[in-house]
């Protein structure tokens, strides 16, 4: 496996935003007057970059990103081939110093937190084959950790929209891949907005407490503990009597429904493109409306099609038309009077016509100014919104789903969220005359800024499955065991770690091929977490016995509890897990 320095800096000019890390491309390249240019094609001329090289991205001496190598090195112009135009232009524009470029690659990099960077001691101007093992090993460690947390961002996102788009999502998956977990970090991006990510001292912070609801259905929970009901009192004579009472999820709702709305600052900027447009616009205008005053009078006609995206000039001895509108502004930008006579269809530019045109590109840069200057101060637009409440809803399966809804069937429904989905509850009647305040006394509501987030183990075989009508109302989320084998990087020591992930890999492998069962019988990387209990004093083939015996067995014995000969099957799952074939090598080993 190759390992390659890439500097990002040139010529006192970072590109590691603009280019590297915005297209994930890693590259060298050179002026055909550097000084290194011809000690660098000697280097490199026997150098090829292949598919998983893994990367690092410095300034310097520092390193700032990593990453691995997702193509073989080719040329700058075949990569950029996959690109939109927008971005080869922006590519080759932020490159235009560079004469060659010699090794190129797409890659998908990594930016380090502060805390992450580190001094790579070789400094190379360009770049170097690393060969430092310390060094290797903390660009290892540095991609396992990072790719592992964009994994989990991008799954984290992907729950999110779909919990925005649905309003209710069930994340089901086998047992152990830390559904209740992801929940919670969930429920902490809706609420704090992705600013601020789950933990557990977060239970202790008051918006939190107050705007995320955690409840464990169970076979006996039901319709007066989770919606309202009757519950017995005292009165200050001591006889007993009964009182209508809000459930969990109703007083959650009035929650949602009473919480102040909050100011939500939204920051616009534009991009260049529309900056010109807006000057384009502005110049056309002025040009028809005072055509004697503008461009030192050298501008006798002007005309503009907009849906077209056409500009025409006329100067007096030149007709000039543009198409698009990006063409007249690129030489505005640029200057490129080579790109500016292929788009006009001319060879030369005569110098009344040449005159002219610097006469525009000098109104545009005073114009530009301005606007660049406002576009450097952020644009603020104020919006006002609920606060988002999350209702966690765990073991949702293991509750009886219609006696614990009702008719809360109607009310959770996507398309009835908010006063239109206003049901009548078993005891709405029972609302007394001193709660005519109450919000729900014509009727119960889900507000549109409660969401609800269900988890499940589908193949709990000792609750019934939800039924259909309350499945179409839920979108749904496997949690595979893969997804979250990345939990285990920051708890397990690095001497089982490996070795926990090889052997839980096998074991499900192993699973997944037993007639009937599929993904849903993985078994999860939480049961993996439990290591870290018994592994001590490098007692490492003790601890993975110990967590066979005392975590896995009984829980695949169960799996496989009623199937014929389920003792031999209990036996290859060990197999697996051990790492064992058939003929005793190690498994892996024989890979």
């Amino acid at each position: 496996m190759s390992y390659i320095y890439f500097g990002s800096k040139w010529r006192n000019k970072s590109l590691l935003d603009e280019i590297f890390l915005k297209y994930n491309i890693a590259f060298v390249g050179f002026k055909d007057d550097d000084a290194d240019y011809q000690n660098a094609l000697e280097k490199t001329k026997n150098t090829y970059i292949k598919k998983g090289t893994k990367i690092v991205i410095a300034e310097g001496i520092k390193v700032k990103a990593v990453g691995i190598a997702l193509s073989d090195s080719i040329t700058l112009d075949k990569l950029i081939k996959e690109y939109n135009n927008k971005d080869k232009e922006q590519i080759k524009n932020y490159l235009s110093y560079i004469d060659d470029t010699i090794l190129c690659v797409k890659a998908k990099l990594y930016k380090l937190s502060l805390e992450d960077e580190f001094n790579f001691g070789s400094q190379a101007r360009r770049f170097c084959n690393i060969k430092d093992s310390i060094t290797k090993d903390n660009i290892d460690k540095l991609l396992k950790k990072y790719s592992g947390n964009m994994h989990m961002e991008n799954l984290k996102e992907n729950c999110i929209k779909l919990l925005k788009e649905n309003y209710n999502l069930i994340l089901t998956g086998a047992p152990g891949t830390g559904k209740t977990y992801l929940a919670k970090q969930i429920a902490a991006k809706m609420i704090f907005d992705n600013n601020i990510e789950y933990r557990e001292d977060l239970e202790d912070d008051d918006n939190f407490k107050n705007q995320c609801k955690f409840v464990q259905f169970h076979p006996s929970y039901d319709y007066t503990d989770f919606v309202e009901g009757l519950r017995p009192i005292k009165d200050i004579n001591g006889n007993i009597g009964f009182e209508r009472k809000d459930g969990v999820f109703k007083e959650f709702c009035k929650k949602a429904i009473n919480a102040p709305f909050e100011t939500i600052i939204e920051y616009k900027k534009y991009n260049d493109y529309d900056i010109y447009k807006e000057c384009l616009v502005d110049f056309i205008w002025k040009v028809k409306n005072d055509p004697q005053n503008t461009v030192d009078n050298k501008i006798k006609e002007i005309e503009a099609d907009y849906n077209k995206e056409i500009l025409r000039f006329n100067d007096g001895s030149n007709y000039l038309k543009f198409k698009p509108f990006k063409a007249f502004i690129d030489y505005i930008k640029y200057e490129d009077k080579e790109k500016f006579k292929k788009d006009v269809g001319r060879d030369t530019i005569n110098s009344n016509t040449n005159i002219f045109l610097k006469k525009l590109k000098e109104y545009f840069d005073n114009v530009y100014r301005q606007k660049l200057e406002m576009n450097n101060n952020d644009t603020t637009i104020e919006k006002v919104q609920k606060k988002n409440f999350v209702f966690i809803i765990d073991e949702i399966n293991r509750g009886e789903i219609s006696k614990i809804f009702g008719e809360l069937f109607f009310a959770i429904d996507t398309g009835y969220r908010g006063e239109i989905g206003r049901v009548k509850t078993q005891y709405n009647n029972l609302i007394s005359n001193d709660e005519t305040d109450d919000e729900f006394e014509e009727g119960f509501f889900v507000p549109e800024n409660v969401y609800i987030i269900g988890t499940m183990n589908d193949i709990d075989r000792s609750v019934e499955s939800m039924d259909f009508a309350m499945r179409r109302r839920f979108a749904w989320k496997e949690i595979k065991a893969k997804d979250k084998q990345d939990m285990l990087d920051n708890v397990l020591d690095n001497e089982i770690l490996d070795e926990a992930k090889d052997r839980m890999k096998k074991l499900n492998e192993a699973i997944e091929k037993i007639e009937g069962f599929n993904s849903s019988y993985h078994i999860g990387a939480s049961y993996f977490l439990k290591l870290k209990n018994y592994y001590q004093n490098n007692n490492k083939d003790d601890a993975f016995d110990m967590l066979w015996e005392n975590h896995l067995k009984g829980l695949l014995y169960e799996y496989l509890r009623g199937m014929p000969d389920a003792e031999n099957k209990l036996d290859e799952l060990k197999n697996a897990y051990n790492l064992i074939s058939i003929n005793g090598n190690v498994a892996n080993n024989i890979e």
